[in-house]
């Protein structure tokens, strides 16, 4: 959010923690042997070294965890790719998120970086390997996201064949009336896929969540409907407080069109479980 909203200071601030926390999480330096062969791996994929390649695994220097098949997404080197992917590597780069005292489970950047990159035939291979067509890398967007906010048609078919789906957060913050009408209708009709909606949430709640900051009135309007909650809920609270969020292009108007129609639901001094308006 820092970063969206040019907040510098406060971006390099948790830049610097992130980077703290990291190094004191890690138990120790790589050997000299492992560290040298990442480094000069990331050389040997943008230079397209495929011997150099097969010799490091051969020799056990090369892992999952240091990110080399992203690396030769971003670097757009197929045949780099499919040499990695055959010695091995996991398509989904999975692992946990560093320098958390809980386990958070992150996978999927090189098929997101495919995403990005508009990279429909290094996505193909990662999803031939069993890659995960839905992503959920830390703190990012999803790949289908991408896709769909490129308007990039081929990802996002090449996406929905291997199951990808756009969740509901999604689904709204890209503005997506029919896509949101349908998920509706599917949780009335008790029919709602698994991983549409967060945990602890529902569709409606996501929808509202996610299309008072995108501004979507249209959206927000419809899952006003299929909400029922007393004004002083306090679910009420976080959807306010994301509507506070208004990026540099977003649209003023369509923004407090969708925060009156909240409000006209809810005591605007609805508290958090926290206590806080």
């Amino acid at each position: 959010l820092a970063v969206e909203r040019d907040y510098h200071d406060l971006a390099a601030i948790i830049e610097e923690e992130e980077s703290r926390r990291t190094a004191s999480a890690r138990p120790s330096a790589p050997p000299p042997a492992e560290a040298a062969a990442e480094s000069t791996a990331r050389a040997a994929i943008a230079k397209g070294d495929a011997a150099w390649l097969r010799a490091r695994h051969a020799e056990g220097l090369l892992g999952n965890g240091d990110g080399l098949v992203s690396h030769a997404v971003a670097a757009d080197r197929p045949d780099m790719l499919a040499l990695l992917l055959d010695l091995g590597l996991d398509p989904d780069e999975s692992g946990r998120v560093g320098g958390l005292e809980e386990v958070v489970p992150t996978w999927g950047e090189p098929l997101r970086e495919c995403a990005i990159a508009a990279s429909v035939v290094m996505a193909e291979m990662l999803l031939a390997h069993g890659a995960n067509p839905n992503t959920n890398v830390y703190a990012a967007t999803s790949a289908m996201y991408e896709a769909y906010k490129r308007h990039d048609q081929s990802m996002m078919a090449l996406l929905e064949r291997h199951g990808g789906w756009l969740s509901a957060v999604a689904v709204a913050e890209l503005g997506l009336v029919e896509d949101a009408a349908r998920l509706l209708a599917e949780e009335a009709e008790g029919r709602t896929p698994a991983g549409i909606a967060g945990s602890n949430s529902s569709v409606a709640q996501d929808l509202l969540w996610g299309a008072i900051e995108s501004p979507s009135p249209e959206i927000v309007a419809l899952a006003l409907g299929a909400t029922d909650w007393p004004p002083g809920d306090p679910r009420w609270h976080g959807i306010l407080e994301n509507a506070l969020y208004l990026g540099p292009d977003s649209d003023r108007a369509r923004h407090l069109d969708a925060f009156r129609l909240v409000l006209d639901r809810c005591d605007p001094d609805v508290r958090s479980r926290r206590g806080t308006t």
